[in-house]
């Protein structure tokens, strides 16, 4: 089930392997200043097993990818127009590497939002995502960190750091993707 569920964890710099299964060492990114968007798979908001997943900018990617769609069909979206939804101007950082990451984080970048990460666990070459959708992605200015797991969401009300495990990769799974370790 963890497994199941990281494997669709979504946006910026965001998981959840066991400790016994990381390097050592762990990095902070305290980039994440007034305004950050982190979004995760539509699983239920909050469903993060980590500490700090229950702050307030964690959302769920098809809250996210919802509200941006209703708005660009002209529709009024309170969450969108109070910037709550809305990555304009805001380092947005995503978790996971398929397909509704890479529409996470290309929406952001429509959204002109201040910088975009997406957070994988794996590689380029092992990530489920479509290799097209990583290339475009790429060449719009999303910067992807490569064997990355988050591990603790730092912040009050809203996150301020980010701890992240930095992962290995092991043999392949059943998909035939290398697993972190």
């Amino acid at each position: 089930m963890k497994l199941k569920f990281y494997e669709e964890v979504i946006i910026w710099v965001k998981t959840l392997i066991s400790s016994s299964n990381l390097f050592d060492s762990d990095f902070s990114w305290s980039t994440f200043l007034t305004a950050c968007i982190t979004v995760v798979w539509s699983l239920p908001p909050n469903f993060l097993p980590i500490s700090g997943s229950d702050l307030e900018n964690i959302f769920p990617a098809m809250d996210f990818l919802t509200a941006s769609n209703k708005k660009g069909l002209g529709d009024k979206v309170e969450q969108f127009d109070n910037g709550t939804l809305n990555a304009e101007g805001k380092d947005v950082i995503v978790i996971g590497g398929g397909d509704t990451a890479m529409d996470c984080v290309r929406t952001s970048i429509r959204q002109n939002a201040k910088s975009v990460k997406c957070l994988y666990r794996r590689d380029k070459e092992n990530m489920p995502g479509s290799a097209r959708e990583v290339s475009n992605a790429e060449e719009e200015g999303v910067e992807f960190i490569w064997l990355s797991g988050p591990k603790k969401f730092e912040g009050v009300n809203k996150i301020e750091n980010l701890i992240v495990n930095k992962m290995i990769l092991g043999d392949p799974d059943e998909t035939g993707r290398r697993k972190p370790i």
